[in-house]
């Protein structure tokens, strides 16, 4: 069986706007991270500060590669 394409293009189109909004929340998340940090001795990656911003730090610099490889595909091809 064959998927028709132009079914397959908008579950695409979708799927990609929303990696892109997940990867913008984490990025967000990691940038304000350390001014809304209150108490780190009982947060995940805890009890060092070091362990804590590397935890809620991480999956923004994971997402903010995945935008920077989104955003020159997307330059790329056009």
């Amino acid at each position: 069986m064959t998927e028709n394409p132009s079914v397959r293009r908008p579950v695409r189109s979708v799927a990609i706007v929303l990696l892109g909004l997940v990867c913008a929340y984490f990025v967000i998340r990691a940038v304000a991270e350390p001014f809304f940090l209150d108490s780190y001795e009982t947060a995940w990656g805890g009890p060092s500060l070091v362990g804590v911003l590397a935890v809620h730090m991480l999956p923004g610099v994971v997402g903010l590669g995945i935008l920077i490889c989104m955003y020159r595909r997307r330059v790329w091809r056009a």
